[in-house]
């Protein structure tokens, strides 16, 4: 459940017979802005500092979920002064990677600016166990502001969504669709993003999406930083739209954003496990993307006229210091349910690595992880695209390089400051150029040196 407006209330001394204003705790100033934490175990205790304790809520507030699943926070407190000490314990936690917080300030308790990381000095400590650790820093309020927003890393809105998908569809190569809707109403919005003055008949077809696992952050800010720059006129872009069809899933779990969840849909599901259900899911998100997919891909004997070729799964995750990939290791005469992928499609995936990594310096400092594509159960998106396509003996369609990128929440491409929401603005335009690289699609050499208009 969406958190309401509230308030905690404390009981403070009077000095100078003039009673000081206290920092009041709100679940959100209005609905959908990603906020969560426990309102009934977090409280505020007046002394020389503020002593905040925080406790982190379970996505839709379902305590049967598994303990990793809670790795969200973000609040807002108000009536603040400058100067005051805030002592924060984040409790409850269900994560215990070291993570410098963001903050978002403001001089009027109605405006905020963007988050940007807290000073290094708040770097927290970790202590606790398993499901239960605490996250504790302080911060100083700066001079001038009253009421901050406070984040575990750079929050994504449904409103900071909807700004943006606004600016978005103002772009010619642009067309939005709705392939699905949610259990609780929301569209599954699809962007179409090619140049239609060139006919369909031969391009490529890539396929992206975002937000299965709704505040995995890297994941919004990596699809804008593609998408911008897909749309920015530049030449390069422009030139791989003249034989690229992106099709582009900017938030595939609308509910569990608007909820505030780390990792589910409003029905407490993980959607990431529900690709290995494609005609039984209950689950209306992925129900609509793989309905979509196959509608592009066709089927062995008949495929699609522009079939998917790459699809990325974009992710975020913990315990890693930079982004990396799940590389699925070749197995030679694989047959259903086998761990692994064909040959022809592991080297096509390390194809996709080295191209990244050749344009992106943050993703170059990752290491790939091998994985087994979730044999045998094989619940991925990327297990989905092979077995059902690219092993099939009668596919004729191109062989699909699907792969998940996980995103990091740790420090930035120059290895010494913390990453920020514009590193992965900038590894999403770096994304294009290895898309482009990829499949092989470069710049004319009479053309080096144009500038579009």
């Amino acid at each position: 459940m969406h958190l309401r407006p509230l308030v905690t209330h404390l009981c403070l001394s009077l000095l100078a017979a003039a009673a000081w204003a206290q920092p009041v705790l709100v679940g959100a100033p209005a609905s959908g802005e990603q906020m969560r934490f426990d309102p009934s175990l977090s409280s505020v205790v007046a002394g020389s500092d503020w002593d905040i304790t925080i406790r982190m809520q379970d996505d839709n507030e379902n305590t049967s979920l598994d303990y990793t699943y809670r790795r969200w926070w973000h609040l807002q407190i108000e009536n603040l002064t400058p100067g005051d000490i805030l002592n924060f314990d984040i409790t409850h936690a269900g994560y215990d990677s070291i993570i410098l917080p963001t903050w978002s300030l403001s001089t009027d308790g109605v405006n905020f600016g963007a988050h940007s990381r807290l000073p290094v000095s708040a770097v927290p400590t970790r202590t606790g166990s398993a499901g239960n650790w605490t996250h504790s820093f302080s911060v100083q309020v700066p001079a001038g502001v009253v009421a901050i927003r406070l984040a575990k890393w750079f929050p994504y809105t449904p409103a900071m969504f909807s700004d943006y998908r606004t600016t978005v569809l103002t772009s010619p190569h642009v067309s939005e669709s709705v392939i699905g809707t949610t259990a609780l109403g929301r569209p599954v919005r699809m962007w179409t993003i090619t140049d239609t003055s060139v006919p369909d008949t031969g391009k490529r077809r890539v396929w992206i999406h975002t937000c299965v696992h709704p505040a995995e952050n890297t994941a919004h800010y990596t699809m804008e930083g593609l998408v911008s720059w897909l749309t920015s006129g530049q030449l390069e872009p422009e030139l791989l739209l003249d034989s690229v069809i992106f099709n582009i899933i900017p938030v595939a779990n609308p509910d569990g954003q608007w909820l505030g969840n780390y990792r589910t849909n409003s029905n407490s599901v993980n959607l990431e496990n529900e690709w290995g259900y494609p005609y039984t899911t209950s689950a209306e998100e992925v129900s609509a993307m793989i309905s979509q997919i196959e509608a592009f891909m066709g089927t062995a004997g008949s495929p699609g006229s522009n079939p998917i070729e790459i699809i990325l799964n974009l992710h975020s995750t913990h315990g890693n210091g930079y982004p990396f990939h799940f590389v699925h290791y070749a197995t030679p005469g694989w047959t259903y349910p086998d761990g692994g992928v064909i040959p022809e499609v592991n080297a096509l995936e390390v194809s996709w690595v080295n191209a990244l990594s050749n344009r992106s310096p943050l993703v170059d400092l990752g290491s790939s992880q091998s994985s087994s594509a979730g044999a045998p159960s094989r619940p991925f998106v990327e297990s989905m695209m092979h077995d059902r396509w690219s092993s099939d003996p009668a596919w004729t369609g191109p062989k699909v390089m699907a792969i998940t990128l996980e995103g990091t929440y740790w420090r930035g491409p120059d290895t010494v400051n913390w990453g920020t929401d514009d590193d992965y603005r900038q590894m999403g335009e770096e994304m294009g150029f290895a898309i482009a690289d990829f499949l092989g699609i470069t710049v004319p050499a009479e053309l080096t040196g144009f500038t579009m208009r």
